[in-house]
């Protein structure tokens, strides 16, 4: 296994990075928000069941209304006052839940409007703005999508971390403070780009319902969910530290295994990924009457989602990127399933009695780890997970869709992508000369070109750099 680091790749992604700060910046905070809002416990009414889960399931109906209604009409979302509409709803949300609690309402039918109502209006606006950065990340590909997930992932539980040292209503402030700057942002970002490239119409034929990437994510879900129903609603609690620990946990064990041992997808997801969460379950049930609070069980199965959630955000962007697949299609249709699992999983996980609870966690952790082994298939990066028709036109097998996808993030041009291609079949500049119908000086000339644009000098360095990327898209098994 080649354990070196594609230091150029990683410097590309550095350099994006100081180059459009905003999207960083924006991320960041995206990352805390998700934090306040979906898995810690800094704004209490948010950390209830009934909260949770409605905010979940409304998640849910947005990403399938999108899917449904928005796939095709980017237009829509290219508007200058589309993401500011998302931050409205988000702010109102935001302001009906704080006077729901805060305000002394009396009226137990003003209260459950003034919830509701919230709740609608914080998730509508949420996947709104999830799925934009959807489109922007999936515009950079894989492998700079990692570095700011990772990075975001370390900053946003740091935020995370100061806000929780706060006053209950300092907190409310920060939350509204966090989806300003989010929206700000995140439109300083997109701004950074051709808006022809972020919302052009990538293909006008039918479009795929990813089956296997959908399943992927509902199970994802339901695991995470279901944990969290068992350990907060049955006399658990639940430990910030445990959630900041996990998430900076899972950063690094994302670097470790995507961009220094370059491990697939397929074996990221299924080999890692399901394997922690089940670890986690099971370490949760076995213990359960001992540490209520889920203790390194929790850690565990918390470091598994959140590692699935960074490698699944990086294979959206290979999606869209590298596969032509609609950003708004890619974002939304998983991302229903993620939200109905964990809505599923929260009530599935509250109705366990609490003296049966440690059985039911050892149960599922069995069947996540059950379902990996179903899931796993050397078809998946073909099929990009369900969302390419097998059988349909190939970008050109696991070695020319790395050459595609170095290509794209080192600027290549067209010829000089030609050119890559041909290197990394072994050809030399005769061959490539004759293949291409140009001349050997033209052929050496694009060689030169892609040697100092990507930052090697000789072919065996250029073959390293093809080779780590090929081997993010492999097939881990056979057919």
């Amino acid at each position: 296994m080649n354990l070196s680091l594609d230091f150029n790749g990683l410097c590309k992604a550095c350099t994006s990075m100081i180059k459009n700060p905003a999207l960083i910046v924006s991320f960041s905070f995206y990352k805390a928000l998700i934090i306040v809002l979906f898995v810690g416990t800094a704004l209490p009414i948010l950390g209830e069941l009934s909260s949770r889960t409605l905010l979940f399931t409304v998640c849910a109906c947005a990403c399938l209304g999108v899917a449904a209604f928005l796939r095709k009409r980017n237009n829509i979302f290219a508007q200058d006052w589309y993401a500011w509409a998302l931050l409205a709803c988000m702010l109102i949300g935001t302001l009906l839940l704080f006077l729901q609690g805060n305000a002394g309402m009396q009226d137990a039918l003003s209260r459950d409007l003034c919830f509701a109502l919230g709740i609608v209006l914080l998730g509508i606006g949420f996947i709104g703005a999830h799925v934009e950065f959807g489109r922007v990340l999936g515009h950079l590909g894989a492998t700079q999508t990692l570095v700011y997930g990772i990075t975001s992932s370390c900053i946003g539980a740091l935020i995370y971390l100061l806000v929780s040292l706060l006053p209950i209503l300092a907190r409310w402030v920060a939350t509204a403070l966090f989806l300003c700057l989010t929206i700000f942002f995140l439109c300083r970002a997109r701004a950074a780009f051709d808006p022809r490239e972020l919302f052009g119409t990538k293909r006008d034929e039918p479009l795929r319902v990813p089956c296997k990437f959908m399943t992927t994510s509902l199970l994802q879900g339901l695991s995470f969910g279901f944990l969290y129903g068992v350990l907060s609603f049955t006399g658990g609690s639940l430990h910030p530290q445990l959630e900041i620990a996990a998430f900076i946990g899972s950063a690094l064990l994302t670097f470790v295994t995507l961009l220094v041992l370059r491990v697939d997808f397929n074996r990221a997801i299924y080999q890692i990924g399901f394997p922690l969460m089940a670890a986690g379950m099971l370490l949760s049930g076995v213990f359960f009457t001992s540490l209520g609070s889920g203790g390194f069980g929790h850690l565990a199965q918390m470091l598994g989602f959140l590692y699935l959630d960074l490698v699944l955000w990086a294979l959206g962007s290979y999606l869209i990127r590298d596969r032509n697949q609609p950003a708004t299609w890619v974002a939304a249709c998983p991302s229903a399933l993620l939200m109905a699992g964990r809505a599923l999983g929260l009530l599935a996980g509250n109705a366990v009695p609490r003296d049966a609870a440690g059985t039911a966690l050892s149960v599922v952790a069995f069947l996540i780890a059950l379902s990996a082994l179903w899931l796993s298939s050397g078809k998946n990066i073909r099929t990009g997970w369900g969302f390419i028709r097998p059988g349909g036109p190939e970008v050109g097998g696991e070695l020319l869709n790395a050459c595609t996808s170095i290509a794209q993030d080192y600027g290549l041009t067209p010829r000089e992508s030609d050119v890559l291609k041909a290197l990394a079949l072994g050809q030399g500049s005769e061959e490539i000369a004759k293949s291409l119908f140009i001349s050997q000086n033209t052929a050496k000339s694009h060689m030169q070109s892609i040697y100092h644009k990507i930052g090697v000098h000789s072919k065996k360095e250029l073959h390293r750099i093809v080779t780590g990327r090929q081997r993010l898209f492999a097939s881990s098994q056979g057919d």
